[in-house]
């Protein structure tokens, strides 16, 4: 039997006599039964054809219980209109008539809100989730008003009220007139409450003391939002009864963290000033006595499934596989010392690093039979003085070795390119550390990151495989192909550079030995990574023609010439030219060179290459000796230099990167060393010597890593350079500056250091 509606059709409102079968005539056993028509009554603002339209029956549909309702739930998204259905038998029972009753909820076309004088009406709009102009149903009058109360109320409007007045329309019975039904919500607001004083009575531990920046004690350490004004009232805050409730959360769980495990802290009262716009809170802190630790132990258990119950799990014992002693030496949680939560996190990190180094892991993928858990202590206390038992609980799981090394998801990439990046090798005893250190070198690639498309793109990231044997895992590494190619065309204004513009054209997974299938499908092949593709080299290509300065770059690097793998050499070339005109002279700068790497280690390499070119210094503002009509304007080793010169130099240096993106780094540090030797014996026209230093550094300080949160950059540089042999100075062009915005914002380009006649000389 069809579930329908049991009720007696009465009319169809077509002079019919009324057919009295209830809605159960329908037999689901007697075969299909198809819908001959479809009538609508009690519509008045929705015409039949919409609501009919909008149900998706039709005539000769198979009538069904499920499609019956889910007509009536469109009915309600679509028209917010409450329906029902009845069925009338035709003939020998295979066709009915359906007769679809509706009622339509009453609808205000122009709701109010009245009263509000210090938040604007477009404010309370947004507030009660509505667009301005919108139409509002009055079954949603009740939800709307708590909106509006909630968001006072975060606004500090602690008093605020919200009263809602309707009228469900119908007909006027003085004049006949029909009414459209009507909703009013009548705001009162009340003050806004800002917080006088943040009194904390009965606390002993950490008192609050200091002032502004230099404040300390419980307060800060619980990080409280709500707290008193600074001086003449500035920077008063709000009022907020959630904020409150947190600070109060947050000041039972310092004291709980600092081993007073019975404390209680609660709102004592509330103290409103007379205009009822300050507020005095009083909280109450009984902070009982402080825990110390009687004694310290580690037990291993297993987690095993309940044979008579398979919903339920059970735990038993299991012997530790290393002594506990060695365990417990490596505990923070001492005997006789305070129970302290940081402690007791530290413990539970060093226990897992531990167990790890030992190939003890924890990850998702790993079935719960081989995982190292960690779970919550059972904490026994003492009865007759604050004593703190601890007892600390894992599962070992099981040894994991590393079978084999798969990568998943390079549909473009080589292997080899991922490959020499992971130092995890088959045999290997699993190391949680160095597999997320491969991980992170991988994705410090950037070959598969997407900067423009965040969070869609998935980092690169790892899992284990079973095997036959459950101490044997395939360790897999799965990437996404990334965005590799870019092309930028931009231009701007610098007080450092001029007017400028830049092309530039950078593919970091190129493959020079991989061109296109012909000269005419070289850019759709590119773009789909279908030619110079997936080899890990790079190839970047730069031009800027500027007022002041104007430039060409292209470079390209191979990090693995021979193929090596390990310990491999990598091949860079370089050549550039540039123009850079300053208030003084011209600087014209040519370069071509290569440079040798080889890697020591995943993260570390050496470096020598061999660069020269010339530079051109001319176009001097005046030179020569000082006289009444020829004054002497330029710095005179600036004059020494005028002209063309070869510069030619050897370059050694040492590189360590461990930074986990190259374009947006977060975590990790980058160092480099070099030294360059100009020579005359190698071609240069000036005897000198730089030695550089470059280091960055970033850290999230946060190991749960969420999608964003704040990161910091630490960067230090410094450089020296000497001048020896035939040269008496450094010349000026290969000398140091400072100032500007690259190398020292807030002054002048080139604006720190020595002068000489008005100009700049750097320094060495």
């Amino acid at each position: 039997m069809f579930g329908l509606l049991a009720l007696a059709w009465a009319s169809l409102g077509t002079g019919g006599e009324a057919n009295a079968a209830p809605a159960t005539f329908v037999q689901e056993a007697a075969g299909e039964t198809r819908v001959r028509q479809i009538l609508v009554e009690g519509n008045e603002r929705y015409s039949d054809s919409q609501l009919v339209g909008a149900t998706g029956l039709a005539s000769g549909d198979v009538l069904s219980q499920e499609e019956l309702d889910r007509a009536l739930e469109v009915l309600f998204e679509t028209f917010r209109v409450r329906a029902e259905f009845f069925v009338r038998e035709v003939g020998d029972g295979s066709e009915v008539d359906l007769l679809l009753r509706v009622a339509e909820l009453a609808l205000d076309l122009e709701p109010r809100f009245v009263g509000n004088r210090n938040v604007s009406t477009e404010e309370v709009w947004s507030w009660a989730g509505l667009a301005p102009g919108s139409q509002v149903y009055l079954y949603q009058a009740a939800s709307i008003r708590e909106r509006l109360l909630g968001a006072y109320r975060r606004e500090g409007y602690t008093f605020v009220e919200v009263n809602v007045v309707e009228r469900p329309g119908g007909i006027d019975e003085a004049t006949g007139a029909e009414l459209a039904p009507d909703v009013i919500f009548e705001i009162k607001e009340g003050p806004r409450v800002r917080v006088r004083e943040v009194k904390l009575h009965g606390n002993t531990f950490e008192p609050d003391r200091g002032f502004l920046f230099l404040k300390k004690g419980i307060s800060k350490l619980a990080d409280v939002e709500l707290r008193g004004p600074w001086y003449f009232n500035l920077f008063a805050k709000k009022y907020v009864a959630e904020e409150l409730d947190g600070d109060v959360v947050a000041l039972r769980q310092v004291y709980r963290d600092y081993g007073f495990l019975d404390a209680v802290v609660k709102v004592e009262r509330l103290e409103f000033s007379e205009k009822r716009d300050w507020v005095t809170i009083h909280i109450a802190i009984d902070e009982g006595p402080r825990y110390t630790v009687g004694s310290v132990s580690v037990e291993a258990i297993e987690v095993v499934t309940d044979p008579a119950a398979p919903e339920r799990q059970l735990e038993r014992p299991q012997e530790l596989i290393f002594p506990e002693e060695e365990l417990l030496g490596r505990l923070e949680v001492k005997v006789g010392d305070f129970f302290l939560s940081l402690n007791r996190q530290a413990d539970e990190r060093a226990l897992r690093t531990f167990y790890a180094e030992n190939g003890y892991i924890d990850h998702p993928s790993l079935p719960a039979s081989d995982r190292w858990r960690f779970f919550d202590p059972i904490l026994t206390f003492d009865q007759e003085r604050p004593v703190v038992h601890v007892n600390y609980r894992i599962t070992q799981g099981r040894q994991q070795f590393i079978r084999e090394v798969r990568i998943r998801g390079n549909a473009h990439t080589q292997d080899r390119v991922i490959r020499r990046l992971i130092t995890v090798e088959p045999g290997d005893v699993a190391d949680p550390r160095e597999i997320e250190r491969a991980r992170q070198r991988i994705q410090g690639t950037s070959f598969f990151s997407d900067p423009r498309n965040l969070l869609d793109h998935r980092e690169p990231t790892y899992r284990y495989v079973a095997t036959e044997d459950p101490n044997w895992k395939d360790l897999e590494f799965i990437v996404e192909e990334g965005q590799d190619l870019t092309f930028n065309i931009s231009g701007g204004v610098s007080s450092n550079l001029g007017a400028f513009g830049v092309i530039s054209m950078t593919k970091r997974n190129f493959d020079i030995l991989d061109p296109p299938s012909s000269f005419g499908s070289l850019i759709p092949e590119v773009a789909a990574r279908r030619a110079f593709n997936g080899a890990g080299q790079e190839l970047r290509i730069q031009a800027s023609p500027g007022t002041e300065r104007s430039f060409f770059d292209i470079y390209f690097r191979e990090p693995d010439v021979f193929y090596r793998h390990v310990d491999r050499i990598s091949l860079s070339l370089n050549a550039n030219r540039r123009l850079r005109i300053f208030r003084s002279h011209d600087e014209e700068r040519e370069r071509l060179g290569f440079s040798l790497g080889r890697q020591i280690g995943a993260d570390s390499s050496f470096f020598a290459g061999y660069y020269f070119g010339e530079i051109d210094v001319d176009d001097l503002d005046a030179g020569g000796e000082p006289g009444f009509t020829t004054p002497f304007s330029v710095p005179s080793i600036l004059k020494a230099q005028e002209g063309k010169n070869d510069l030619a130099y050897f370059d050694l240096g040492y590189s360590r990167n461990t930074l986990d993106s190259r374009i947006s780094p977060r975590n990790g540090s980058s160092m480099r060393l070099s030294a360059e030797l100009y020579d005359d014996t190698w071609g240069s026209d000036f005897d000198f010597v730089k030695t550089e230093f470059a280091f960055d550094w970033y850290d999230e300080f946060d190991d749960t890593r969420p999608g964003w949160s704040d990161r910091y950059h630490l960067g230090l540089r410094g450089g020296a350079a000497d001048a020896f042999g035939n040269s008496d100075n450094v010349p000026y062009t290969e000398r140091y500056f400072l100032g500007g915005q690259r190398t020292l914002r807030g002054f002048d380009f080139r604006g720190v250091g020595p002068y000489e006649l008005g100009l700049p000389i750097g320094g060495e």
